[in-house]
């Protein structure tokens, strides 16, 4: 249960369990406390960018029940200096601020204050920036991944250091070659025309005395879609090359600042990424990796000079829902041996995300990975019921098979794939030359938009308890910085797939700011007349009658269940003037007061089923 406070114009949501709703603070120490403190629905952030930000608190406390009649919000720039939360309050770009609360009880007698929470803001305006957009000298359908770096000093003492990152394309980022953060597959997937998303990281642990690198490699992601499939995202308005626009900025304790940020000074190469699509895979050669590339002493000489590049869209935004990251290593229940060139992995599950690989073998030795969700009666993969949608005209691009290069080091090499997902439970493995596998050498890595369990089911029925554990499994299956229809064949922002599945995510998970991002992508897909396309994003396709009213409907239900959920009016507010002309656009298509049009049910409503 919820309750709503407008204090001082700005609303802020407290949760606290309905039993805790009736009577006062006691004046033993059953006291009720302030708990979970959290700034725009995340814990301790870094990376915000709105300057009025929204805080929210839970109750904790063994008391009977409780009621609030007021509380004071107070904050500043250091814990030990908090004041009053004041009305229209200027919040500072690249600042760490500390908050606590306290609440008064139905008789006017104040609780415990909380303890101290904090949040850190990032860049409130474009003038913020400091870097610039860079990418490299090749065209859009030239297949290798472009390859960053840059070299500096740091000659004192570091206080603390934060990394903003924006990409048109998927990027990894490493500092000495550190990889940066526990994120894959950043920034979110956006219409690259009108919004780019950066990501915020504190980098203060990674940076040395002396000489320091930066180093970055981009994939193509939905930016850049090299193959053909049947959404027309390979003729996407936006597509380009991948750009990169990266800000180092390290604060000193003598109280000074420096900026590494990205310009035509950052060197730029190709190398061992030689192919990703989002749909297909990654190909890797490991013998075209040049060693140290990511470090402060490679000879970058022979690299080019990187070249400035315009900014994909007007929109620079804050990610701030949660990343994708591994939330779970799984290993195989059985591996069958076809011969020493041919295995089949079976996993536990259907899952979304990638696979580990360790192996050893001689130099230029091709392994393959490809990724399905049956077998074939003889026990091999059979990828039938998903790669349908899938027409690719590249040679040697198979669907969801990433491609591994060995060096041929004579030690254990290790493989993960940087720029693509897949929808799998089984794995077959296939070499060019003998290779001696385990079950030890394959983990399955579950990946998706780490969302936190908000709710749990259980009961005494097995086969109930089963179908939640699928649903759940399924649910963050379909998470990828937008809420998917399977993570496949297609990969789409499937609107009302969405739509339908939002009380059951909600229900076990802790999505609002997954879906605000989501919302405010319907706003960009949103044309002139006022139609939306059935999946969002879109480079196009999917627009028309078709889809109807109902898959449209996708931008009034998700709001209301926000407000449902949490009593959050912020994506109904957004999305208020979309709303209206999409309403304008229905007008328009009524035929004597019926709109009779839209997609309906797959399914005929005769059909049955197999046993």
């Amino acid at each position: 249960m919820y309750i709503i406070i407008e204090y001082m114009k700005q609303t802020i949501c407290i949760y606290a369990f309905a039993a805790l709703l009736l009577g006062g603070c006691k004046s033993n120490n059953e006291l009720t406390i302030p708990t979970n403190l959290r700034t725009e629905y995340l814990t301790e952030p870094i990376g915000l960018d709105t300057s009025s930000p929204r805080f929210t608190w839970e109750y904790s406390g063994n008391e009977e029940g409780f009621k609030a009649s007021r509380y004071e919000v107070r904050i500043g720039t250091s814990p030990d200096d908090l004041r009053p939360y004041a009305e229209g309050m200027a919040l500072k770009p690249h600042t760490r601020y500390y908050w606590n609360v306290t609440v008064w009880d139905g008789e006017g007698r104040p609780c415990a204050t909380s303890e101290t929470a904090s949040f850190e803001t990032a860049k409130f305006d474009p003038s913020d920036w400091s870097a610039s957009w860079i990418t490299d000298h090749k065209d859009k359908e030239f297949e290798p991944a472009p390859l960053f770096r840059k070299s500096f000093p740091v000659g004192k003492e570091v206080k603390d250091a934060r990394v903003y990152v924006a990409s048109a394309g998927y990027h990894e980022l490493f500092i000495n070659g550190e990889r940066v953060g526990t994120n894959y597959l950043d920034p979110g997937y956006t219409h690259f025309d009108k919004r780019i998303l950066y990501v915020t990281h504190d980098v203060t642990s990674l940076l040395e005395q002396g000489d320091n690198a930066v180093a970055a490699v981009l994939g193509n992601g939905w930016y850049n879609e090299q193959s053909v499939a049947v959404w027309n995202f390979h003729e996407a308005r936006w597509r380009n090359r991948p750009r990169l626009l990266c800000e180092l900025r390290i604060t000193y304790t003598d109280g000074t600042t420096e900026v590494i940020g990205s310009d035509e000074t950052w060197k730029t190469s190709t190398g061992a990424y030689t192919y990703n699509n989002i749909y297909s895979g990654d190909k890797f050669d490991a013998r075209l990796e040049e060693a140290g590339w990511k470090n402060a002493h490679f000879d970058d000489s022979k690299w080019e000079a990187a070249l400035p590049a315009q900014a994909p869209a007007p929109l620079l935004v804050a990610q701030q829902m949660p990343g994708i990251r591994i939330t779970e290593e799984v290993r195989p229940v059985s591996m069958k041996r076809f011969s020493d060139q041919l295995y089949v992995y079976s996993f536990p599950k259907n899952m979304s995300g990638l696979c580990r690989l360790k192996v050893k073998g001689e130099a230029g030795t091709r392994i393959t990975l490809k990724h399905g969700e049956l077998l074939k009666k003889d026990g091999r993969l059979e990828q039938g019921n998903i790669n349908v949608y899938y027409h690719p005209v590249k040679p040697d691009e198979v669907f969801q098979m990433d491609v591994f290069t060995l060096k041929g080091t004579g030690e254990e090499e290790i493989f993960m794939p940087s720029f693509s997902y897949h929808g799998f439970q089984y794995v077959e493995v296939e070499s060019s030359r003998p290779v001696t596998l385990t079950e030890e050498n394959l983990t399955g890595l579950f990946m998706h938009t780490d969302v936190r369990p908000s709710g749990s089911f259980a009961c005494s029925n097995p086969l109930l308890n089963k179908i939640w554990e699928a649903t759940m499994q399924a649910y963050r299956s379909n998470l990828h910085s937008i809420p998917t229809d399977c993570p496949q064949r297609e990969k789409n922002g499937w609107t009302a797939d969405a739509h339908i599945a939002i009380d059951l995510g909600l229900l076990g998970f802790d999505g609002i700011t997954l879906y605000e991002k989501w919302m405010d992508d319907i706003i960009d897909n949103q044309r002139e007349a006022g139609e939306i396309s059935g999946i969002i994003p879109s480079s196009g396709w999917g627009y028309g009658e078709w889809p109807g009213p109902v898959w449209d409907a996708v931008m009034f239900i998700i709001p209301n269940a926000l407000y449902d959920y949490y009593g959050e009016s912020r994506s109904i507010e957004r999305l208020y003037p979309t709303m209206l002309r999409y309403l304008d656009y229905l007008k328009t298509k009524e035929k004597d007061g019926y709109l009779p049009f839209g997609l309906g049910d797959w399914v005929y409503w005769k059909a049955t089923t197999n046993n």
